[in-house]
């Protein structure tokens, strides 16, 4: 028993300008999301890397009272803190904590770890950008990757180490198909050396160049 078919096959004329319209809304949604850029923006972030040695925190409150192992410290007994230091095994990592205190204070923490040959981290510590008049940005594809003030790298909302961003860089420039830029969203009082060792990476990674992220400097209003 057979039934009778009502279907026909469309054999008509496709508009193809819907479609048209929907793929060319696809691709400006693609352009804008590569484009999107927000610079000037002090992150804080907390320092969640894990080491094999001991980890040691340095609180900083924003008084500027420093505690170490239950004792305080004032910023004129730096020494008798650093005598306490030297206590401490190589291995150890020194995380400072101050969200509020002074920041000649940390940094003055953060030398002396460094030059008891300590590991230093920092926990809480808003990045704060430099100041410039002469800010510049890039119409290219971009790769942003911040640095604290201990020189912790952080990409995506993520601490990671170097050789974590190495591997990073090198997939992102296999991936891409124009070159891309590096912009260093770091901390003013940030050694020189980081952002060099970041800018390394980038270079070996076959990015294009590399912009270092400020804030502008406000106008004066003329009255």
């Amino acid at each position: 028993m057979r039934f009778p078919r009502n279907a026909k096959i469309f054999r008509g004329h496709l508009d193809a300008a819907p479609l048209a319209g929907v793929f060319f809304l696809l691709l400006i949604f693609l352009l804008l999301t590569a484009l999107i850029y927000t610079p000037g923006t002090p992150i804080q972030f907390s320092a969640n890397a894990s080491t094999d040695g001991a980890r040691k925190t340095i609180v900083v409150s924003q008084s500027g009272r420093i505690v170490f192992e239950n004792q305080t410290y004032r910023t004129n007994s730096l020494d008798h803190l650093r005598d306490n230091l030297k206590k401490l095994s190589p291995q150890t990592t020194l995380v400072i904590s101050a969200p509020d205190a002074p920041r000649e204070i940390v940094s003055a923490l953060r030398d002396m770890g460094r030059s008891l040959g300590f590991q230093v981290e920092s926990s809480g510590i808003a990045i704060e950008l430099p100041m410039s008049q002469n800010s510049v940005g890039t119409d290219g594809r971009s790769v942003v990757v911040s640095v604290n003030l201990t020189g912790q790298f952080f990409f995506r909302n993520q601490l990671i180490t170097a050789t974590q961003l190495k591997e990073q860089f090198n997939s992102l420039a296999k991936q891409s198909s124009e070159p891309l830029t590096l912009i260093i969203l770091a901390d003013k009082d940030v050694e020189i050396g980081v952002i060099q060792t970041l800018t390394q990476l980038a270079q070996d990674a076959g990015f294009r160049e590399g912009i270092l992220g400020s804030q502008p400097i406000a106008e004066k209003r003329k009255p």
